[in-house]
């Protein structure tokens, strides 16, 4: 059997952030596939893990283009030639999409609760 192909994607958006962070987990959800994690960082970007079926992955390339997140142009063409680039004994792969928000908030400061002891 063959390691899972993995999908590294990135991606940038003017989009407000807490729409297109939705918007990002519905997209691989109606893709066919599960977010298996999320990381945020500030609200200066953010990480989706996801696994998606391997013949999917155009059309999760279609829903990213259809919401206001760009992928750049190797993350597209990955998406675009991913089902004919994957052995055939592979049905599912992982990924990640790195997305960053273009803003000009000011980073979000998160304090961080003391602990006492």
């Amino acid at each position: 059997m063959y390691p899972s192909p993995r999908l590294r994607l990135t991606a940038v958006t003017l989009g407000d952030r807490k729409r297109i962070s939705s918007a990002l987990c519905d997209a691989v959800a109606r893709a066919g596939g599960f977010v298996l994690d999320t990381h945020r960082f500030s609200n200066k970007s953010i990480t989706v893990v996801f696994e998606l079926p391997r013949d999917k992955a155009a059309h999760l390339a279609q829903l990213l283009q259809q919401s206001e997140v760009r992928l750049d142009e190797p993350s597209e063409l990955s998406l675009t030639n991913f089902d004919a680039s994957a052995p055939d004994s592979v049905d599912e792969s992982r990924g990640t999409l790195s997305v960053r928000f273009v803003t000009d908030e000011p980073e979000l400061r998160v304090t961080t609760p003391a602990v006492p002891g």
